[in-house]
């Protein structure tokens, strides 16, 4: 039998131990095909995060797993935490999949920051740090909601890959 790996973060299901990543109870990992480890399950329906301490490597094979797939890769930048939101050496992994860039928290920006000089700068720092094939830029505010109705048009249809949730369609 292959192994398994949960559609969430792309970890190897196993029900030895509860403390490791992509732990699933056996009667789960017995029952079905398409599977959420534990962790990313509570995180989906309880919005509460296990203390399983997730390593560089977690996300090196989560980034490997994406390149696998003929998808748009949905990338969220924090545009006041810019440079930790930033995946050192994304563009190896992914293969020139299309990226598209959603920068949150616009709303905290002074409206005289106006958004074309706001995205003139996020492309030139991604281009910078090697960051290519960005199909399109989009500022938004969970917040406030701004721009979420043209988040849904750029990606209605598509199949589209959460880097920090594995893959999945919308």
């Amino acid at each position: 039998m292959s192994e398994l790996r949960c559609y969430g973060c792309g970890n190897v299901l196993q029900c030895e131990s509860e403390s490791e990543a992509g732990y699933v109870p056996k009667k789960i990992l017995d029952s079905r095909e398409h599977i959420l480890c534990q962790r990313c399950f509570k995180l989906q329906h309880y919005n509460t995060n296990s203390e399983i301490q997730l390593v560089a490597e977690d996300f090196v094979n989560i980034l490997k797993n994406v390149g696998k797939h003929d998808a748009l890769v949905v990338y969220v930048i924090d545009i006041f935490a810019f440079e930790s939101s930033i995946i050192e050496n994304l563009s190896t992994y992914l293969h020139d999949k299309p990226i598209l860039i959603l920068a949150n928290k616009r709303d905290l920006l002074p409206s005289s920051v106006k958004d074309a000089k706001l995205k003139t700068w996020i492309k030139s720092r991604l281009n910078t740090l090697g960051i290519s094939h960005i199909t399109d830029i989009i500022l938004s505010s969970g917040q406030t909601n701004y721009n979420t109705d043209l988040i849904f048009d750029k990606i209605e249809g598509k199949v589209v890959l959460d880097l920090f949730a594995g893959s999945g369609s919308y």
